[in-house]
Parts: structure tokens; C-alpha cells; sequence
């Protein structure tokens, strides 16, 4: 069976990895536009439950990306003003960087070697695969060449990323630089917003929160 994966994502990689593991006779051909060091992302966080299950699934590949994960024991509700923390709710995250360093090992360790810097611009390329997987983003190649047969409705929002915590406010939330560093998961709930607001720090230098802007809302 031949199978091909545009894009080396996290998922990408890691369904790579697990289908040459399961079945060594596959040809698994992996494809990225961008280069290996690339990512357009801020992180991935897992529930200890999620971690749990990889575990029992994979313990080599959560052995690796183990010691590369911020811990959370908490999470805090901001609300009016008003910050309330829950504990006992265990949430772990890893910079998307690192974690997609851990899983290209991984995809090579079971002879998957993801071709990067190789831009698809037809799927008509990929011809001869058995099975084509769009794991290529938010602007997937896949999706969009498809998107009659799939109902397929592209949608573009916009994000921030920064190397601190969060400000607040009632009409916008912004990541600006500063010395402390966040110790829960945190959800704000802006006055009359339509959406609730979260931020996630994935290391010692990295975290994230989307912007509220009311000319948008």
C-alpha cells in the first residue's frame, strides 16, 4: 500500500510514524512545504488523560517528549475582574518546535524521511498513492482542491504569540512581554464578549493568547 501525507505536522509526522510501525510494508511518502525547523503554531497541550493513553499506546514515543513538557495543575477563570483558580485538572504542554523535532525521530526511526522544502501544488502530483491524507493546515491544498466534495467552508482568523503573560481588558486581550510567567491555564470571559479567551504558556520563553478586537466582533 502506498500512502501519501502532505504535511509534517505534529499530526502528519505522527501518523507516519504510527502506520510504518504498525505496518512495516507500507510506503509512507511525507511531504512539507516549509523546512524542518518551520512552524507556524505555538504548541500542543495534552490532558493527563490524553497522556495517559499515549503512554499505554506508545511508550517510546511519550518517553521522548516527556521531558520537554510544562506541567499545569490548575486553571484559572477570569471573570469581571474577578480571578477564580480550579485545582486538580491536570493539563501538560510542549512548544510545537520541540515536538515536531521529537516526532521527525520518530517518523525516522521506523524509515519514514519527510521530504521538506517540497511545495505540492497539485494533488494530481501525489498520483500513484493508495491513500492521500491532508494534514497540510489551515490552508490545506487538500481541502480546498476538494472542498466541493467535502463542503468544505475555509475560515481565517488571526492569533498572537509573544514572550510573557496577558493583558486584559474589556474590549481586547494582548500578549505583551514581561518578567513573571503563567502558572495555570487561564480562560477570561471579557464583558459581553462572544467567546471565551484562553493562554497557555508551551516553555520558559513562549505563550500564547488569540486578540479580541471589536471592530471584529
Amino acid at each position: 500500500m502506498k500512502v501519501a501525507i502532505l504535511g509534517a505536522g505534529p499530526a502528519g509526522l505522527y501518523l507516519a510514524y504510527l502506520l510504518k510501525r504498525r505496518r512495516p510494508e507500507t510506503q509512507v511518502r511525507l511531504v512539507e512545504q516549509n523546512r524542518a525547523d518551520s512552524t507556524f503554531g505555538f504548541g500542543v497541550v495534552f490532558s493527563d488523560r490524553a497522556l495517559e493513553f499515549l503512554k499505554d499506546d506508545d511508550a517510546g514515543t511519550y518517553d521522548a517528549i516527556a521531558p520537554h513538557l510544562e506541567v499545569w495543575r490548575d486553571i484559572a477563570i477570569v471573570h469581571r475582574g474577578e480571578r477564580i483558580a480550579i485545582d486538580g485538572v491536570g493539563f501538560a504542554a510542549v512548544g510545537r518546535l520541540q515536538l515536531l523535532a521529537v516526532l521527525q525521530q520518530r517518523a525516522r526511526s521506523v524509515g519514514v524521511e519527510p521530504e521538506y522544502a517540497r511545495r505540492i501544488e497539485r494533488i494530481e502530483e501525489l498520483v500513484g498513492a493508495d491513500l492521500i491524507v491532508g494534514a497540510d493546515g489551515a490552508n490545506s491544498l487538500v481541502r480546498q482542491s476538494l472542498a466541493p466534495e467535502l463542503g468544505a467552508v475555509m475560515l481565517t482568523v488571526g492569533a498572537i504569540v509573544s514572550f510573557a503573560t496577558v493583558t486584559v481588558t474589556d474590549d481586547e486581550i494582548v500578549v505583551l512581554p514581561a518578567a513573571s510567567r503563567p502558572i495555570a491555564v487561564t480562560l477570561w470571559l471579557p464583558s459581553d464578549a462572544v467567546a471565551v479567551f484562553h493562554a497557555a504558556e508551551y516553555g520558559a520563553a513562549v505563550s500564547s493568547a488569540p486578540r479580541l478586537v471589536p471592530s471584529i466582533w
